[in-house]
């Protein structure tokens, strides 16, 4: 319910929260866990637009609610257009870090 109460309050469309819902119907509430899996599900689909032609996913924001209502978010955006994904990076320039 606080996904949907929050696409409510801002706005968003189904499509912005899809894969929020997509990972608690499968995978229920894991807690702290739960948003790595969310922005997996984000990271995947942003490749998968890169790969198939498209600019991918520009901006994204990440949300985490916790007891108390405490929360925690970050803006996630694209910096550079057109930028290697970071493996790509890793085993062009094998010296690099992966941060």
């Amino acid at each position: 319910a606080i996904v949907e109460q929050t696409q409510k309050v801002l706005g968003l469309s189904d499509e912005a929260v899809r894969d929020s819902l997509e990972v608690l119907r499968l995978h229920g509430n894991m807690s702290s866990p739960t948003i790595l899996f969310v922005l997996k599900r984000f990271l995947d689909r942003h490749e998968a637009l890169r790969t198939s032609g498209r600019d991918g996913l520009a901006t994204g924001v990440a949300m985490a609610f916790g007891p108390g209502l405490t929360l925690e978010g970050a803006v996630i955006r694209r910096v550079m257009q057109g930028m290697d994904t970071p493996y790509e990076r890793v085993v062009k320039q094998p010296d690099t870090a992966l941060v």
